[in-house]
């Protein structure tokens, strides 16, 4: 099955990460690599496989591409635009640089250094991105059950595309559903996670890696 997932491996762990389109997936991945325990999988092609008592993600490691918001605020990150360009997107009003849409290509390598791709690893939590920037709650990390809350598994849920042949020739139409309870099996034995409140990119971090893949 394919998910329209970040994939981040820690200690030997996948945690999968989904959300809404502009939700901040990217931002939260780049977020969580600068620990220098945690390898990349993939940035939206996450594909995951249930079988011999454990789910095994996989991931194409296509580079992360970003935009101004994401780059100005992660140290990591300032060398792919000039210094003066930071600082006057910096001037921007927060909500204006947050729907900035200039796309900047991440090398993963370069950025973060050699060896932090890895092919694939078993899948043991998910976190979907249900945050909002404009509300007043706190941050809040809940296990959330995707049968009841269609809504979610939206989110991660992603189609091969026309390109998909089945075994008797004929290709997978653009207007085919999506097979909700071929994923709900899947990830049956995997903790999900919803992030709802303020979006708080740090404690979010903080806490995939001291709560979900503890």
């Amino acid at each position: 099955l394919i998910c329209h997932a970040a994939g981040l491996v820690y200690r030997g762990k996948c945690l999968g990460i989904a959300g809404f389109s502009g939700g901040g997936k990217s931002t939260l991945m780049l977020h969580l690599l600068d620990n220098d325990e945690v390898s990349y999988l993939t940035n939206d092609r996450l594909f995951i496989h249930a079988g011999s008592g454990e789910v095994l993600a996989r991931g194409i490691p296509k580079l992360p591409r970003i935009n101004p918001g994401t780059i100005v605020h992660n140290k990591k990150l300032h060398s792919l635009i000039p210094a003066q360009q930071r600082e006057a997107l910096l001037q921007l009003p927060g909500t204006e640089l947050w729907e900035l849409e200039e796309k900047y290509d991440v090398h993963i390598d370069r950025v973060y250094g050699p060896g932090r791709i890895i092919p694939e690893a078993p899948l043991v939590a998910f976190l979907i991105l249900d945050w909002q920037r404009d509300s007043e709650m706190e941050l809040k990390v809940e296990r959330v059950d995707l049968a009841a809350d269609r809504d979610l598994l939206g989110a991660l849920m992603k189609s091969p595309g026309p390109f998909y042949q089945y075994p008797d020739g004929t290709f997978l139409q653009d207007t085919a559903a999506l097979d909700e309870w071929a994923y709900l099996d899947a990830l049956e034995n995997v903790a999900v996670y919803a992030a709802r409140g303020r979006i708080d990119f740090s404690a979010l971090a903080d806490r995939c890696l001291t709560e979900l893949l503890a």
